[in-house]
């Protein structure tokens, strides 16, 4: 959907996830999105937000708020191919006990895209630094749990119908942690269809 503000259109997304793992239902997430050009009339920059709500099922005491806010470049290399790169702050609430409590960082990424009708192909790498604002269990372990999560994806997408398409992905990730519970390294494949209204 596309509004105008101060002068400026800005672009706004929704988006409503369910994941299920192992057969259970895992988590739910609620998504709201927004950018609007950083100069009115320049659409190659940027001002960017995003607030999602998460709700995880089997471990309530994960449930969080997070916004990010920054500014992206989009960078057009053709009528088929381009690229985005983007450097948002990173606040994080917590709803529950979290250990460590609130988070706060920084998120830098980059991404393309090429047409290859009917396929629309995409690339993402993304890095993102956090820590929280308490020792993660005070009398246990008396310091900030600090993350630094690498990302990487391609993704293949097939239009269906109007509005509707077929989406393929893979993603890489690589995450490291001051808490090594939470250090590890991962390889997802994932199927999804998308519908836009």
């Amino acid at each position: 959907t596309q509004l105008n503000a101060l002068g400026r259109p800005v672009e706004i997304m929704g988006e409503w996830a369910e994941l299920w793992l192992g057969g259970r239902h895992y988590h739910s997430a609620l998504t709201a999105a927004a950018q609007a050009p950083l100069v009115p009339g320049s659409p190659q920059w940027n001002l960017a937000a995003v607030a999602q709500t998460v709700r995880y099922h089997t471990q309530p005491q994960q449930n969080a708020e997070q916004f990010q806010g920054g500014i992206t470049r989009q960078i057009k290399a053709g009528p088929n191919a381009a690229a985005l790169v983007g450097v948002m702050g990173v606040w994080d609430h917590a709803k529950g006990q979290r250990a460590g409590g609130d988070r706060s960082g920084i998120n830098v990424y980059v991404a393309s895209e090429v047409r290859i009708a009917p396929w629309r192909l995409g690339g993402r790498w993304g890095v993102t630094q956090w820590a929280t604002r308490q020792d993660f269990l005070p009398g246990l372990i008396d310091e900030k749990r600090r993350n630094k999560l690498l990302s990487a994806s391609v993704q293949a997408e097939y239009p269906l119908a109007p509005g509707q398409t077929l989406q393929l992905e893979m993603q890489l990730r690589s995450s490291n942690d001051t808490i090594t519970l939470y250090a590890y390294r991962s390889v997802s494949w994932g199927i999804s269809w998308n519908a836009k209204f």
